[in-house]
């Protein structure tokens, strides 16, 4: 694991398999969590384009969230992409994260989000769809 700033926030990034990165950025320490039902910290997930129009990241990490990400760049929502998808979530839960993210998809990263949600009916908390592909004809 390797801790960076991002932004101001700390970031942690693991890279669990080769081409595969899993970034977690921080709320700044003192910031009360943002919490779930479940009194779990809650998590919204940059699926595609990391770093790119941060400013609902930035405003979510100042009101208590963490922002994830893994790489899932041009898997357009197969198979290696939900298994991904599902390897982050698992992790994040077991670490004692909300079970329920909210999903952020822009542009082709809709396609990811929405095959994301119909695989794990339920496990997402909101779909956020910016200018979302959903359909690759």
């Amino acid at each position: 694991m390797q801790t960076q700033s991002w932004n101001g926030y700390e970031l942690e990034r693991t890279d669990p398999e080769p081409g595969v990165a899993r970034l977690l950025v921080k709320p700044a320490a003192g910031t009360p969590p943002a919490l779930d039902a479940e009194g779990r910290p809650r998590w919204y997930w940059k699926v595609h384009f990391w770093g790119a129009f941060p400013f609902v990241d930035l405003a979510l990490l100042a009101r208590g969230w963490h922002v994830a990400h893994t790489t899932v760049d041009e898997l357009y929502g197969g198979p290696e992409c939900l298994r991904r998808m599902d390897a982050l979530c698992d992790e994040m839960a077991s670490r004692g994260f909300s079970r329920h993210p909210v999903l952020c998809g822009m542009s082709r990263g809709g396609l990811d989000v929405v095959q994301w949600a119909l695989h794990r009916p339920g496990a997402a908390a909101a779909l956020v769809l910016d200018n979302p592909v959903l359909d690759m004809r």
